[in-house]
């Protein structure tokens, strides 16, 4: 793809399958799938999700999501069924209710069961207007961690069918990254169960990915 019309190609030969299981030779896509792309600082990983959301048009190639073409989807059909939970959360003014509902399509109980899977049934619960607190600048007057919540239990309600976080928890500290990552579980009960390696052991292996990135990242320095 082209950051601009007859600039350079910024991000080129990328080719990926992603899927959950195999029967055979032949790949079997799955619901429910975790997939990471990690790369250094300027490597093209916000390009791509820019692309996925056709924010930025492919210059060849195709994205095929259930085996269909992205370009062969209307914009709003395609970004009605994906979520994105941003590295900088915005929030817009309204109510707590409508941030969560903007399309009003849910009943009050459905909302208080996404806050209550954030863990932030207690905190709305207390404010005087409950739903109906008022949302104002980005709720700048709350914590960055809070505001990430809030769009997690947003994303949640709507159920998509492809959640993109991109960095969601790079601009907050260890205890709410911690707290981010166990709401993300107990709201996505069907997603598969993976063990992590510490990044001590991942180390300790020098021919894994992660290994090779941080070899990478120290030559550069």
């Amino acid at each position: 793809m082209r950051s601009m019309l007859h600039t350079t190609l910024a991000l080129t030969s990328l080719c990926c399958e992603m899927f959950q299981t195999w029967s055979g030779d032949v790949g079997v896509p799955g619901a429910g799938e975790t997939v990471f792309i990690v790369g250094r600082t300027g490597s093209g990983k916000s390009t791509l999700l820019s692309v996925l959301l056709r924010m930025i048009k492919s210059s060849y190639g195709t994205i095929e999501i259930d085996e269909r073409d992205i370009k062969s989807l209307g914009v709003s059909t395609l970004r009605r069924g994906v979520q994105v939970i941003p590295q900088d959360p915005f929030v817009f003014s309204g109510t707590i209710r409508s941030c969560l509902d903007f399309d009003s399509k849910h009943e009050d109980d459905a909302l208080w069961h996404a806050l209550d899977l954030v863990g932030l049934k207690k905190f709305v619960a207390s404010q005087e207007s409950k739903l109906d607190t008022v949302v104002e600048d980005n709720w700048s007057h709350y914590s960055v961690g809070l505001r990430q919540l809030l769009c997690l239990a947003a994303a949640i309600l709507r159920n998509p069918k492809i959640l993109f976080l991109d960095e969601a928890t790079a601009s907050i500290d260890a205890g709410a990254d911690m707290f981010i990552q166990l709401a993300m579980r107990r709201s996505c009960p069907h997603a598969p169960t993976e063990r992590q390696n510490s990044a001590r052991e991942l180390l300790a292996r020098p021919n894994s990915m992660f290994s090779k990135l941080m070899a990478a990242t120290r030559n550069n320095h």
